[in-house]
């Protein structure tokens, strides 16, 4: 089997891609090239709605980021994510026997991308390793936090702003996407701007009492370097919204927790 694919165009290929990756040496490589054991989705935020196709890859972690090579017959198409476009990276859940998956975050060219990688156990865990080499500190220390990890939206919202008479005016439409490092406002697909969650305070969540059809606010000081900012937004579904960014927020100040006689890398193996 192996000389049959070694044969082929894909084959070919595969060994060709893989050789230059290895030449750059990487930190690690995610994929193998005999068997279809790694495979990713990718997302814009805000795009229009597809679904979710899988398809191998190789991904290899270097000192610039990450790099993915869909599995083509030509193996010629590639994604670069600069490490500083990095945002946040997760596995939703435990460690198990087969397949486990990863979420990643960037920020890149004005979009927002979701990057789902499946992979084994341990080639997992290599990444995983591979990874906090190029993550900055405090994406390591939440890649360490407690489960469940919060994610909301694309939720429709407008901001607002409130008179003294307690009678709110709103803007142009956007979305909020609530992810577990920022609360990311869209305008279509592309980023408007995203608020880290460690800045986000004081959230309150009320009805809108000059017009109790429209739903409600979501309401919360932003603690951001300069001056703080009050920000609001309208939302129908602002109950629930509410209660995510509060709960998001929330763990975004904690601390990951210790589990004794296990050295630091081991954490989080779990």
């Amino acid at each position: 089997m192996l000389d049959w694919l070694a044969d082929t165009l894909l084959g070919r290929s595969l060994h060709l891609r893989y050789d230059e990756i290895q030449a750059r040496q990487p930190l690690y490589c995610l994929g193998t090239l005999h068997f279809n054991d790694t495979s990713y989705s990718l997302n814009v935020i805000g795009a229009a709605d597809r679904a979710v196709r899988w398809q191998g890859c190789l991904v290899s972690v270097e000192a610039d980021g990450l790099h993915v090579y869909p599995r083509t017959r030509k193996m010629d198409l590639h994604v670069h994510f600069r490490r500083d476009s990095l945002r946040w990276f997760g596995r939703p859940e435990k460690y198990q026997p087969g397949r486990n998956t990863i979420w990643l975050h960037f920020e890149s060219g004005g979009l927002w991308h979701l990057l789902r990688l499946r992979a084994q156990r341990h080639p997992m865990q290599q990444f995983v390793r591979a990874m906090k080499q190029i993550a900055t500190p405090e994406q390591v220390k939440a890649y360490r936090r407690r489960r469940p990890y919060v994610h909301y939206g694309p939720a429709p919202a407008q901001t607002a702003t409130q008179d003294i008479h307690g009678v709110w005016s709103v803007a142009a439409p956007l979305a909020l996407y609530l992810t577990p490092c920022a609360l990311v406002e869209l305008e279509g697909d592309q980023v408007r701007r995203a608020l880290p969650l460690e800045q986000v305070q004081q959230i309150e969540v009320m009805r809108r009492a000059d017009d109790p059809a429209a739903g409600g606010v979501v309401r919360f000081r932003f603690m951001h370097s300069a001056e703080p900012e009050n920000i609001a937004y309208t939302l129908p579904d602002y109950i629930p919204f509410g209660a995510a960014l509060a709960e998001a927020a929330k763990r975004s100040l904690e601390d990951p927790p210790l589990f004794y006689g296990k050295k630091k890398d081991e954490e989080d193996e779990d």
